[in-house]
C-alpha cells in the first residue's frame, strides 16, 4: 500500500469515527438514564431523611437521660472491693468516714471525698470566700492541733500550704484555686496522708 493510500485510509476511518461520535443518542438510552439518576435520587433523599431522624430522636432520647439523670442522682459514689477505697463527689457529699479528728473541714458545699485503704484521705469543697481567708482558717486551725506548717504560696493563682506531724507520720495538704466551673467561687482541696 502506497503513503497515498495510507493517509486516505486513515482520513475515511477518521471520518467515520467523528460521525458515530456525534451521532444522536437514541432516546430509549436516555430515558434510561433519567429513570437511574431518578432512583439515585430518591434514594440519597431516603438516606438523608432517616439519617436526620435518627440523629434528631437520638439527641432528644440524650437530652431526656441526661435531665432525668440531674434528677435522680445528685451525686454519685464508687468503692473498690479489693483496695477499700471509695470516692464520692457531686452535690450530696459526706465527708469520708473515719476522717482524722484533728483536721478541720472549711465551711462550704462539699463537693468530692475520697478515701484509700484508711490512710489517705481527701475532700473538695466550694466556697465564695477568698483564698487568703481559707489560708488563714486552716493555719489557724491546723497549728491548734499540733500541725507544723512546712511550706506554703502561690503557684499560678492558687494558695497551697502543707503541714506534718513527723511523730505520727502523717501530712495535711491544702490548696485553694479558683472553681473551673463556677468562677464566683474558689475551690478548696485538703489532703491528707500517713506514711
Amino acid at each position: 500500500m502506497s503513503e497515498e493510500e495510507k493517509k486516505q485510509q486513515n482520513a475515511e476511518q477518521s471520518k467515520q469515527a467523528q460521525s458515530q461520535a456525534t451521532k444522536p443518542v437514541p432516546k430509549k438510552s436516555k430515558k434510561t438514564l433519567f429513570i437511574v439518576l431518578g432512583v439515585l435520587a430518591a434514594l440519597f433523599a431516603c438516606g438523608v431523611i432517616v439519617v436526620g431522624a435518627g440523629i434528631f430522636i437520638a439527641g432528644r432520647a440524650a437530652k431526656s437521660g441526661l435531665e432525668n439523670l440531674e434528677k435522680k442522682a445528685k451525686s454519685f459514689k464508687y468503692e473498690d472491693k479489693k483496695t477499700g477505697s471509695t470516692t464520692e463527689a457531686g452535690e450530696d457529699v459526706k465527708k469520708p468516714d473515719n476522717w482524722p479528728k484533728d483536721i478541720p473541714i472549711y465551711e462550704g458545699t462539699l463537693k468530692y471525698s475520697s478515701t484509700v485503704k484508711d490512710k489517705t484521705f481527701m475532700v473538695g469543697i466550694n466556697t465564695g470566700d477568698e483564698p487568703s481567708t481559707v489560708m488563714n482558717y486552716y493555719k489557724k486551725n491546723m497549728e491548734a492541733q499540733g500541725w507544723k506548717e512546712q511550706s506554703k504560696g502561690n503557684y499560678g493563682g492558687t494558695e497551697t500550704a502543707s503541714y506534718s506531724k513527723e511523730a505520727e507520720k502523717r501530712t495535711t495538704s491544702i490548696s485553694v484555686t479558683k472553681d473551673t466551673m463556677d468562677k464566683s467561687k474558689n475551690y478548696v482541696t485538703v489532703t491528707t496522708t500517713s506514711y
